[in-house]
């Protein structure tokens, strides 16, 4: 298990201090859990898996893929519990609450402005 811990900490290129802010736990915490100091109780284990996306399978045992692939629906899901959660993320929800006020129009214009950046071709007539 504390293999698995720091593998995931690093696969995600996360300090120590950030893995704990993400999880609400202590840095001594993971530095237990990464040193095999304790074992982290199941609903750590649970909270883990569910906020970065790791498959609870292959934190308990090793096997299988470490992270779980989302439906695009279930990632913006995520995305925004993360948002909605953090008192902290004052940027981002500025930035939801104005995508939420964008009117039918508006959108076509975000979407033309994606699809440039992304170097799509805008079709004839749009």
């Amino acid at each position: 298990m504390k293999d698995r811990i720091r593998q995931v900490r690093e696969a995600l290129s996360l300090s120590r201090q950030e893995f704990a802010q993400k999880l609400g736990i202590s840095v001594s915490s993971i530095e237990s859990y990464e040193y095999g100091r304790r074992v982290p109780s199941g609903a750590q284990i649970e909270l883990l898996c569910r906020k970065l996306g790791v498959n609870e399978g292959w934190m308990l045992t090793g096997e299988g893929e470490m992270f779980v692939q989302f439906t695009i629906e279930k990632t913006i899901s995520r995305l925004f519990d993360d948002v909605a959660h953090d008192p902290a993320d004052a940027t981002r929800k500025k930035i939801f609450l104005g995508l939420a006020n964008l009117s039918p129009e508006d959108w076509e214009t975000v979407e033309r402005i994606l699809n440039k950046m992304m170097g799509k071709k805008e079709e004839p007539g749009q």
